[in-house]
């Protein structure tokens, strides 16, 4: 959570992921033989793909339709802070908009090697925009 940079208000959401991961994960336990809870309770392979994807805080952007009209583009910038349990589809996942504001989307993907490249301000005024909008929350 430190090494990621992200701020103290969000790492809640941050140890719902390391639960998951740890429910998922094959732990020193005799009875599990090597497996993990979920493959041992259930007799199938568990599924990994909804915490292997992305990492905590890690840059995304997905689609928001709200706001836009054709042709604009309606994907924005966004912190992936986990995968989103029961709510919608298999692989929706909870993100931080730059508002401070949670939301729940399915159509995501992690930011390009020329995006990451990309020194302009976008992600540093993201940051910032995040650092006064979850004080002003306090």
């Amino acid at each position: 959570m430190t090494k990621s940079g992200s701020p103290k208000k969000l790492w809640d959401h941050c140890l719902e992921l390391e639960g998951l991961i740890r429910s998922h994960t094959a732990l020193d336990i005799y009875k599990l033989n090597g497996e993990v809870p979920e493959t041992v309770m259930t007799g199938d392979t568990a599924d990994i793909s909804i915490i292997a994807e992305h990492a905590w805080y890690e840059w995304i952007k997905f689609y928001d339709p709200v706001g836009k009209t054709f042709p604009e583009d309606k994907t924005y910038l966004g912190r992936y802070l986990g995968p989103a349990i029961d709510i919608g589809p298999a692989l929706t996942a909870k993100i931080l908009k730059s508002n401070g504001e949670v939301v729940y989307r399915s159509t995501y993907r992690s930011l390009t090697p020329q995006e990451m490249n990309d020194e302009g301000g976008s992600r540093r005024e993201f940051d910032k925009k995040i650092e006064e909008n979850l004080d002003r929350k306090q």
